[in-house]
């Protein structure tokens, strides 16, 4: 017979959520969880009465400190796609599971980003901006989706989400990832072999990587070199995976025609980086999707009754790989 866990009645009596407010919409997040705690207690960091017990942290970027004294902790809830900042986080207990938000909103609102920038530049409004204020009118030859391909690295559910209307709007689409993955209309490429391969077919490369130590850097100077000359690039994933200096050359060079940022190494963006002001560089603040944060609140709820009843969480993140 084995012996009882001596933990177990702290952490059957622990039932409170802990929410840290760094997220950029935490306001918005503190009132959803309001509304879908139940009769749990929910307290606001750094303001904790009963850290012992705290079942649930719910988190963005954790502050540091924020661990301690969770001896009754089952449960880490990110607020989005990306989990990183808690995956890494000092004094994160070890077996207590991560989860990550996975929802249609979330997709939605990546597919609608990406798009747009493809658009941007595939019907000229970039350059027909321009032409406006220069008040110019003069018609630019069209291109046509059919003769553009369109690079997803990462075909998770969010590159899935953003493949189907590509494919739907005429685009090609060619797809890398860690492991092959079969998707309908989506040539495939796995592992560092195929990736040279996949980048010289890529007019349009869109990165959407989990941000692992296999993927932080994945694309410096020589990967970029492989993309076909006046190709536009579309990061979107994480920050660190693009060699911002490389990049940087690259649109200097005239390889690179464009790219669209909305992920970098050091958010905030820094005021002094050459990424500003430079007129290969769309940029936008990490604002690409967003999960309606009634989502977020029910998907946490979910997940800490599924331990509570001894299930397993959904959108854990696995910690051999990352995420």
């Amino acid at each position: 017979m084995s012996m009882p866990d001596k933990q177990a009645p702290a952490a059957n009596q622990a039932r409170g959520i802990l929410f840290c407010p760094t997220a950029s919409n935490a306001d918005l997040l503190q009132e959803a969880l309001e509304a879908a705690r139940g009769d749990r207690p929910l307290w606001i960091w750094p303001d904790v009465p009963s850290p012992e017990k705290v079942a649930c942290l719910v988190a963005f970027r954790p502050p540091p400190g924020v661990f301690e004294g969770l001896a009754a902790l089952r449960l880490v809830h990110g607020v989005g796609a990306g989990v990183n900042a808690l995956r890494d986080a000092p004094g994160r207990p070890a077996g207590v599971p991560l989860c990550r938000v996975v929802a249609e909103e979330l997709d939605q609102g990546m597919a609608q980003h990406i798009i747009h920038a493809i658009l941007r530049e595939t019907r000229d409004h970039r350059l027909y901006d321009e032409q406006q204020r220069a008040r110019i009118w003069k018609r630019l030859t069209q291109r046509h989706a059919c003769d553009i391909t369109v690079g997803i690295m990462g075909l998770g559910a969010l590159g899935l989400a953003t493949a189907r209307p590509l494919r739907q709007l005429g685009y090609n689409l060619v797809g890398w990832s860690r492991s092959r993955k079969s998707a309908e209309g989506i040539e495939s490429f796995a592992g560092p072999a195929e990736m040279g391969t996949f980048l010289s077919r890529s007019d349009f490369l869109v990165v959407l990587l989990p941000i692992t130590a296999e993927t932080h850097g994945i694309l410096d100077a020589t990967a970029l070199s492989k993309l076909p000359r006046g190709a536009v690039v579309v990061a979107v994933g994480r920050g660190g995976q693009v060699d911002e200096a490389a990049l940087l050359a690259a649109l200097d060079s005239g390889h690179l025609s464009h790219a669209h940022l909305d992920v970098f190494e050091t958010e905030p963006l820094p005021a002094d980086s050459a990424l500003w002001a430079h007129p290969g560089v769309t940029l936008t603040p990490h604002i690409a999707a967003s999960p309606h944060p009634l989502a977020v609140a029910r998907l946490v709820m979910e997940n800490l009754s599924r331990i509570e009843r001894g299930e397993p969480p959904l959108h854990a993140v696995d910690e051999a790989r990352g995420y």
